[in-house]
């Protein structure tokens, strides 16, 4: 009989756009991105390496050292923090990570692009003081309401206030219903603190292109008020205890989520037609350290249709080695059944 994990999260203070667009996918996965026993799960990406890159790089551009100094110096930084996360498994080189030969291209053609207007500039808020227009990366709190965030740039551009927000994705376009929601909870942020409702808000891509739209008043009201009535409800559920009703399992909602290997409502619903890495639930009956490391040989509880059928797994990251008897979650390892190898990013998570 299985005894499933649950979320056992820390209550949410402030709510952050962040938080909500999660929330909105699916409230196990922000419950045990919030729970201490579970957070260590949730480790970063070569996509997200390289994003924290975009983001450095832009908060130096005109720095005298020049482009590629800056962005050599960024990328280390973010390969030692990927390097630490997953060791001892030994990440892509940074040449490897998605995107990387346009996106730095793209960066590049930004900097240059930059040389021949004012130098960006990031300062920091003093206690009880806001800069002067524009804002770059300012964390803003709502006076009144439990919400906050830290826009990438605010600024004025004929006597308008604009918010922006910056994605690197290779093919961001128009502002997704996550995004949009996002630069609304920044344009909520800056009323609240500036007096001035904003008057249009962008996504601005790697290449410098802004897909903006304007900002209505009333949309960004409804959106508060649902993003409070949700931190309300989810501390209401952090308090009472998580039912596996509140969750969401889908191909979207499950294929990125690093928890999922902890999700007895995944597992659950995880159907063979989704295009999403492999994940396993099951029994271990036989463990031993070989030349390669742990080889485990076990029986499948879930997914429904992977039941009973015989794994057997090579080089797995077991922390221990398992004991017989024992249930594991696995995913994002290479083939199937008898012939399951890890990959750099195998994860492994003991359920009993």
């Amino acid at each position: 009989m299985l005894n499933p994990p649950r979320p056992h999260p820390r209550f949410v203070d402030r709510i952050t756009p962040t938080i909500l667009s999660g929330l909105s996918m699916c409230v196990w996965r922000v419950g045990f991105g919030r729970d201490p026993a579970m957070s260590s799960l949730d480790r970063w990406s070569p996509a997200a390496a390289l994003g924290t890159v975009v983001h450095s790089v832009k908060r130096q551009f005109g720095d005298p050292k020049g482009f590629e100094a800056i962005w050599d110096a960024a990328v280390a930084t973010a390969q030692a923090k990927l390097a630490a996360e997953w060791a001892p498994a030994t990440p892509p080189s940074p040449d490897n990570w998605p995107g990387w030969s346009l996106t730095k291209t793209r960066i590049r053609k930004a900097w240059l692009r930059s040389e021949s207007g004012p130098a960006p500039r990031t300062v920091a808020a003093q206690r009880g003081f806001l800069p002067p227009l524009p804002w770059r990366e300012l964390r803003l709190d709502h006076p009144s309401l439990p919400l906050a965030g830290q826009p990438d740039l605010v600024e004025r551009v004929d006597g308008k206030i604009w918010v922006l927000d910056t994605k690197t994705g290779l093919r961001q376009a128009n502002p997704s219903s996550d995004q949009r929601d996002q630069l609304l909870i920044y344009c909520a942020l800056v009323q609240a603190n500036l007096g001035e409702m904003p008057a249009a808000a962008a996504i601005e891509t790697s290449r410098g292109e802004r897909y903006s739209f304007a900002v209505d008043p009333n949309e960004v009201k409804t959106l508060v008020e649902r993003a409070v009535d949700t931190l309300d409800r989810f501390n209401s559920a952090a308090a009472d205890g998580f039912d596996e009703s509140m969750a969401s399992p889908s191909a979207e909602a499950c294929g990125w989520c690093p928890f999922r290997i902890a999700c007895h409502p995944f597992f659950r619903a995880y159907d063979e037609t989704w295009e999403i890495s492999h994940a396993v639930l099951f029994t271990v009956e036989s463990a031993d350290v070989r030349e390669h490391g742990a080889h485990v040989e076990g029986v499948v509880h879930l997914p429904l249709w992977r039941a009973d059928q015989k794994f057997t797994s090579t080089a797995f990251p077991f922390q221990p080695v398992p004991a017989v008897g024992e249930t594991w979650g696995a995913a994002d390892y290479v083939g199937t059944g008898s012939s399951a190898v890890a990959a750099w990013n195998t994860t492994t998570f003991r359920w009993f």
